[in-house]
């Protein structure tokens, strides 16, 4: 296979989805690249989202200092893309598997999309463009939020863990709610400033989505308050017990503490609004994100774990 792009007809022969101009774009920005900046937290994040990924399905990347693998860089570089005002659909929506799948399809690696495919059956890579599962459970909860004024016992928490008084955070709070957006993941994306939730793989219950979605809304409550965006690890605040156990497993600055936290102030906001928060998906949950960064190699050990969760925990 040679690693070079292959035309935007080729691409979308293939099944590509991105549009031309923002195909184009990210190609230009590619042959630039030479090296990526290593400094910057935002890439250290994609290098190894990609690489961690690539490992999992079974694709050997090259990766230097002065040289990045095409691959590499083309995801960073899409990863890193933020939709613009105005636009209704844009990659930057994408789960990180997508992306990587749109990475493959442009620089014409068959071989390696299709072990990408094989190894992600749950998601979706071909073009679909409604959204429209999970909506009756955020408009729900985006109700439940809005009916209280305020939440003392968030700004108490949110004032042990950042070392300065908290005030009103309970707004910052709903308004993510609010604009959380159905996307391929749960997540937070600090360069859109949104929380996520899965659009095309149904949650069962009310109770399983507030659990979750609140715990991504944690983490831009979080991003809101904090003065430094690369402080991840919080010396007051969680439960010592659960910190410890996350310590022995994963000793790193990649926010095990903010993880903990952000599990944390979902369980507390959910007991505030009268949702049962689910303890055992939750802390299964925390469990794989755990593992994956002690031993992202241990692909057994990761199915294992996969194989107790729910499908809409696997994106």
């Amino acid at each position: 296979m040679s690693m070079t792009e292959i035309s935007y007809r080729c691409y979308m022969k293939l099944g590509g989805i991105i549009n031309e101009a923002d195909y184009q774009s990210a190609i230009d920005r590619m042959r630039g690249a030479c090296a990526l900046d290593r400094r910057e937290p935002q890439i250290i994040n994609s290098i190894m989202q990609v690489k961690v990924m690539a490992r999992y399905s079974g694709i050997a990347l090259s990766d230097s200092e002065d040289a990045s693998d095409p691959r590499i860089a083309l995801y960073v570089i899409l990863r890193g893309d933020i939709r613009p005002t105005g636009v209704k659909y844009h990659h930057d929506q994408m789960c990180d598997q997508r992306i990587f799948g749109e990475v493959l399809r442009m620089l014409g690696d068959t071989d390696s999309f299709e072990k990408l495919v094989k190894t992600h059956p749950h998601i979706s890579f071909e073009y679909e463009r409604r959204k429209t599962m999970n909506r009756k459970h955020k408009r729900r909860l985006v109700k439940a939020v809005h009916e209280v004024y305020d939440f003392p016992a968030l700004d108490e928490y949110g004032s042990k863990i950042f070392g300065r008084p908290i005030r009103s955070s309970w707004r910052i709070f709903r308004n993510i709610v609010r604009m959380s957006v159905a996307t391929d993941v749960w997540g937070w994306n600090n360069y859109r400033e949104r929380a996520s939730y899965p659009g095309k793989v149904e949650v069962p219950t009310f109770d399983e989505f507030a659990t979750f979605l609140l715990h991504e809304v944690a983490h831009g409550w979080c991003y809101f308050l904090k003065d430094d965006l690369s402080i991840r690890d919080y010396p007051t605040g969680v439960d010592p017990e659960r910190s410890r156990e996350g310590s022995q497993c994963a000793s790193t600055s990649y926010g095990v503490d903010e993880e903990q936290v952000c599990w944390d102030i979902s369980k507390l906001a959910c007991e505030m609004l009268g949702i049962s928060y689910q303890e055992e998906l939750a802390e299964l949950s925390h469990q794989y994100y755990l593992f994956h960064l002690k031993w992202p190699d241990d692909l057994a050990g990761l199915e294992r774990l996969e194989e107790k969760m729910p499908a809409y925990l696997k994106l």
